[in-house]
């Protein structure tokens, strides 16, 4: 059905795209130096705009979510008054160029449908606002922060500062996790202790590793019950909670405050131990007895 639809379109601008190829066939030297030295001037009018815009989006409070969709908008906008300008200048007839774009964008529409599947996308991002920038989140099985929304692909930096760039579809169409959403993190550990050590001993110390750790120390809730019976071990469970930008600090600060608030308090953590029984063989094996 695509190519039907791409002939009826061809047809319908026949003359307009006749019309203006003729126009560019009558093109003089002096034309064409004039629509070379205007091209310049709009350039570098163009991006002096843009960078003018990029700054004013930089002092204003428009979400940072906003800012790639909004400099793209802008850059295409920029960019189609330049090619109109040249147009007139030219007194090429801007509903003929008009209708050439017209069909090749039909044509160019059909060729990246997936592009346009990611624009649609972005729209529905900066509408529901799952993610903004600065957000910490999970998308499918990339997780960083989140640099830029732009019209196409969502921009992410992991901690040691890879720069993933997931389509925007991709993004709609995937399970977001976002941890920085609620503003406050829960950072949850599990600690195995001797079953010779007493279970309140044990919680108390816990409790004491949480409040050594600064980013804990005010934490409105902090937790440490049994949480499981293994082998050779009592698993135990504890829970504070801690700003989302403070989390890793405050999770590695409370794995090493663990250790030493044991070792202050005499609780022994348990690992697994194997136990090898050598046994000698006689040279000789004693004859059954019948």
């Amino acid at each position: 059905m695509k190519p039907v639809y791409l002939t009826a379109a061809l047809e319908v601008n026949s003359e307009e795209v006749s019309s203006f190829l003729n126009t560019l066939k009558g093109l003089s030297l002096s034309s064409i130096l004039k629509l070379v030295l205007l091209a310049v001037v709009l350039v570098i009018l163009v991006k002096l705009l843009l960078g003018m815009f990029s700054r004013l989006l930089e002092k204003s409070k428009v979400d940072k979510s906003l800012h790639g969709f909004l400099k793209t908008s802008v850059r295409i906008v920029l960019w189609f008054v330049a090619v109109m300008i040249l147009a007139g200048s030219l007194h090429i007839d801007v509903t003929s160029l008009i209708a050439v774009l017209s069909v090749a964008g039909l044509a160019l529409s059909l060729a990246i449908q997936g592009a346009l599947s990611n624009l649609a996308g972005g729209i529905v991002i900066l509408v529901t606002k799952p993610l903004r920038v600065g957000d910490y989140v999970v998308i499918g099985g990339d997780e960083g922060f989140v640099e830029e929304i732009s019209m196409t692909y969502t921009k992410l930096a992991t901690y040691d500062r890879r720069i993933v760039y997931i389509p925007n579809s991709t993004v709609t169409s995937s399970n977001v996790t976002n941890y920085t959403a609620e503003g406050k993190r829960r950072v949850d550990l599990s600690i195995n202790a001797s079953y010779d050590c007493g279970v309140d001993a044990v919680k108390s110390a816990l409790v004491e590793a949480v409040k050594a750790v600064p980013t804990l120390a005010d934490s409105e809730e902090i937790f440490a019950r049994v949480s499981g019976y293994k082998d050779s071990a009592i698993e135990y469970t504890v829970r504070a909670w801690c700003r989302t930008d403070d989390y890793w600090t405050a999770y590695f600060d409370l794995m090493e405050s663990v250790k030493r608030s044991f070792d202050q308090n005499g609780i022994a953590m348990t690992y697994t131990n194997l136990n090898i029984h050598m046994v000698e063989k006689n040279e000789q094996t004693a004859p059954r007895k019948r």
